[in-house]
């Protein structure tokens, strides 16, 4: 039991030095800032090719992987389903605030410095990545849904079926103004006048 628990300890030492090694945060910052620019070409790519690249989100991994299907993303078939994934499923354009974030804590790790204020700019991704799948999701509902991505259209459906489309449109634009007055302490003279 010595021998093995010596062993555990040596292992975990040496895998808190590998997490605790600069090189480690420095491929790790560089790691992050290549994601951040490999998601903004498939994510710009995919509201190009979109309608394209369906035919290839509805088929098998054998399919996808086949030589013989070819995806129109600029970053091929990976870009493809990296770009369905977090814009059509999820975020909707909205996705593009992690392409932000990812890049903002690479610099972090490499330079060692915030680009933007952190909790402004972590204030605003959220309302971002919130309200506008909801907001698009509730203006685009057809052709164009992947706007406001899964998280829009569910949000909107079920605020819909609770308060009506004119009820959720009023709370749209509600929680925008609550947004704005919070975060910039908005005076409303101008409504007097």
């Amino acid at each position: 039991k010595r021998k093995s628990a010596s062993a555990d300890a040596g292992r975990w030492s040496r895998l808190k030095g590998f997490f605790a090694d600069e090189r480690t945060h420095k491929l790790g910052g560089l790691l992050l800032v290549l994601s951040a620019a490999y998601l903004l070409v498939a994510f710009t790519s995919f509201l190009f090719t979109w309608r394209i690249d369906q035919d290839l989100i509805g088929r098998s991994w054998g399919e996808i992987f086949s030589p013989e299907v070819r995806a129109e993303n600029w970053l091929g078939k990976l870009g493809a389903l990296t770009a369905n994934q977090f814009i059509y499923k999820w975020f909707g354009i909205a996705a593009f605030g992690l392409v932000l974030w990812s890049f903002m804590a690479g610099i972090r790790i490499l330079l060692g410095t915030w680009l933007l204020p952190v909790n402004r700019t972590l204030g605003w991704t959220a309302m971002a990545m919130l309200w506008l799948p909801t907001a698009l999701g509730f203006a685009f509902r057809g052709e164009y849904v992947f706007l406001g991505g899964g998280i829009g259209f569910t949000i909107t459906k079920h605020l819909s079926t609770l308060l009506g489309n004119i009820g959720t449109g009023f709370l749209i634009v509600f929680s925008l103004g609550a947004f704005i007055t919070f975060a910039f302490n908005t005076n409303f003279h101008w409504l007097g006048d």
